[in-house]
């Protein structure tokens, strides 16, 4: 008679990171932009508290400073520079949606919170257009 070993039963468990990012009524609205960089900066504690530190996150952070750094310098330009940074920090929120469906993301980021930033990240470049065309 032989004599079968079997191995002890395993559990595992998943956390789903939980985001924090404003809804659009909750920032200043004192001007558009200020409520815009408002809604960035959440998005970025939002990246930021999904993801553990590294490569991935660095990334993903890179594109948001950069539409943050562009919102800004539209407050002070005007006419065609104003236009400019604008076109600007919307195009650097398109490069953090396509980063959010590269393969690394897929992996490093649960579905339901990828969704998430990339909701947000698409209204806030709706906005930041409806910004730059009035």
């Amino acid at each position: 008679m032989s004599r079968v070993l079997l191995a002890p039963p395993t559990t595992t468990t998943t956390t789903t990171p939980t985001t924090t990012t404003l809804p659009p009524g909750s920032c200043p609205s004192s001007t558009p932009t200020a409520a815009l960089l408002c809604r960035l900066d959440g998005l970025r504690a939002d990246v930021e508290g999904a993801l553990p530190s590294g490569a991935l996150e660095t990334r993903l952070v890179k594109p948001l400073a950069t539409s943050r750094e562009r919102l800004q310098a539209s407050e002070a330009a005007s006419g065609k520079r104003h236009r400019t940074a604008l076109r600007k920090a919307r195009a650097a929120l398109l490069r953090f949606r396509r980063l959010l469906g590269s393969r690394p993301a897929a992996r490093g980021i649960g579905g339901d919170v990828r969704r998430l930033l990339e909701d947000d990240a698409r209204e806030i470049a709706a906005q930041v257009s409806a910004l730059s065309a009035s």
